[in-house]
């Protein structure tokens, strides 16, 4: 990968101003993290939402320029007037209001009213003329003259008395002297005389018949007595006021007007345009500046004060996506190196082992020995310096163990394994290099045991290198890229994004490398050293790191 163009062009950012604008998105993003909690925010939306609605617009373009003379108020107010001056429905609600009115309706609605009615299709009844008809028969007339009569009492007596034994006895001894004056021979002579009565035998005629059966039932029903007193009742003089008031002009009003459409109308607009609300809609419409008169106006006043706030215009011209970065990765890791000394709560020197083994010692094939004095910390800088000078020191031979040799160099290593791991994530770190150009400088990831081991930079003289180093089997592979056209010396911030499916490389937000070989999965720490190789010849110099943040996912 070679940044020279891009370095040579300045699409290569600077660290500093990478820096400047994290600081700036940190603050932009507590600002709008801030803003977008608040309730003048909240306010701001629940009014932009009801202010921008389709409704509220619609509202407002109503209200500002709607005529009266257009409004449902003004169409009902004048059809109120004209019912309301209407005579005939003056008139019917004057005859409402009478006294004749409610006499006559408590008359209409008594079962007097229907008798005229009632009386005709009475008689008209077929069956009912019949037995009309049989009342003015001489059969009915003998009846009525005849029933419960002297006559028929006596005749009834006399027939029960002339069949008793002894009665015929006396009546049958006819040579008997004196028969004729016998009380016996009396009775059956009146017996004789009524018997032959051509009237008293219609009497027994008509009193078996079914005719007087039905006439007699008939005759105890009101509807005989209807038929009786008709005259009586058609020439009644309160019911003759009440004809006459069912004929005036104003009955027939009431008629025509009552629970009509149009008294319908009218109640209801009364109700309506006496109603205090109707009222107040009706002044609003006649007011041209109504408008200002609106709490919908109050509530636009009150989105455009909050629309021209400096905090809301600073919240809406915000891009949120540009806060992803902060919304996806927070800090696990941090040091600032801001003290004198390295952090012993964070990091260590030498190199990490779980079990308690000297930490402190190089390897036979490199010129440095290792040492504390060669870490230090001053002006927010962490300082690995490499120095020309001889020393006595322990390196690490993998068929000796731990051996001691001379050195010609001194430098420094420090990790925070003891403090910190963490599988995947973000590490980042802003570094440069100062001094000879033949010493290697290195910020790696490692793990407990010698892989996998991944360098986020490396800088071996002129160059710089970055990448992975994992066991395939028992080999040792890497994948790695040397990075061209970028000056060390200067302080870039190194990063290395590790997810389960790739390791990516970047310097300064540019994308250098990226691989999805041999992608770690173990916890790592982070670690910095200095070193010569057999091959460099070695110098004085300076590994520079001015912070390391380690983030994981929010």
């Amino acid at each position: 990968m070679n940044l020279f163009w891009k370095n040579l062009f300045g699409t290569l950012e600077s660290a500093e101003k990478m820096e400047q604008a994290e600081l700036d998105l940190i603050a932009a993003y507590k600002r709008f993290t801030r803003v977008a909690a608040s309730a003048e925010l909240a306010e701001y939306k629940k009014l932009y939402q009801e202010v921008n609605s389709a409704s509220f617009q619609e509202k407002k373009t109503t209200w500002v320029s709607r005529k009266y003379r257009d409004t449902e108020e003004f169409q009902k107010m004048r059809q109120f007037k004209r019912l309301d001056t209407n005579q005939s429905i003056k008139l019917y609600y004057q005859t409402l209001a009478s006294g004749e009115l409610k006499e006559f309706l408590a008359f209409k609605n008594s079962a007097e009213y229907g008798l005229p009615e009632r009386i005709k299709a009475i008689a008209e009844d077929p069956k009912i003329k019949k037995l009309m008809r049989f009342e003015q028969s001489k059969a009915c007339k003998t009846y009525f003259r005849y029933h419960n009569s002297d006559e028929i009492k006596e005749y009834e007596k006399l027939k029960t008395e002339v069949v008793r034994e002894g009665f015929i006895k006396v009546i049958k001894d006819k040579k008997r002297p004196g028969y004729k004056n016998t009380e016996e021979y009396q009775k059956m002579r009146q017996f004789k005389r009524l018997n032959a009565n051509r009237s008293i035998t219609l009497y027994y005629e008509t009193l078996v018949s079914g005719e007087l059966k039905a006439f007699l039932t008939f005759k105890n029903t009101d509807e005989y007595k209807l038929l009786v007193n008709r005259e009586a009742i058609a020439k009644d003089e309160n019911r003759r006021k009440f004809e006459r008031f069912e004929q005036s002009k104003s009955y027939k009003t009431y008629l025509r007007y009552h629970n009509s459409n149009e008294i319908k109308e009218y109640e209801t607009l009364k109700a309506e345009v006496e109603n205090n609300d109707f009222m107040k809609r009706r002044d609003f419409w006649e007011n041209p500046k109504r408008w200002l008169t609106t709490a919908e106006y109050q509530t636009e006043q009150a989105y455009l004060a909050l629309a021209n706030h400096d905090d809301i215009k600073f919240y809406e011209k915000t891009d949120e996506k540009s806060f992803d970065f902060l919304k996806t990765w927070s800090i696990a890791f941090e040091d600032n190196f801001e003290g004198s000394s390295i952090d012993a709560k964070k990091w260590q020197n030498g190199f990490y082992h779980k079990t308690p083994l000297k930490r402190i010692y190089s390897f036979p094939n490199e010129k440095q020995a290792y040492t504390e004095q060669n870490i230090s910390v001053a002006n927010s800088e962490l300082c690995i310096c490499t120095k020309a000078e001889q020393i006595e020191s322990a390196a690490w031979d993998t068929k000796y163990g731990f051996i001691t040799k001379q050195f010609k160099f001194t430098s420094g290593i420090i990790n925070a394994g003891d403090a910190f791991k963490q599988n995947k994530g973000l590490i980042r770190a802003k570094i440069a290099v100062r001094g000879s150009r033949s010493i290697s400088h290195a910020f790696w990831m490692g793990a407990e045991g010698k892989l996998p081991l991944t360098n986020i930079f490396q800088s071996v003289g002129k160059k710089i290198f970055a990448g992975n180093y994992f066991a395939e089997g028992n080999m040792v592979s890497k994948e790695a890229r040397s990075i061209k056209g970028l000056n060390a010396r200067k302080f870039h911030i190194y990063s290395l994004e590790w997810t389960e499916k790739e390791l990516i490389w970047s310097i300064n937000n540019i994308e250098v490398f990226r691989t999805a070989k041999g992608i770690p999965n173990a916890a790592m720490f982070p670690a910095f050293n200095s070193f010569i190789t057999e091959k460099q010849k070695g110098g004085n110099g300076t590994f520079a790191v001015d912070w390391i943040r380690i983030y994981k996912k929010a």
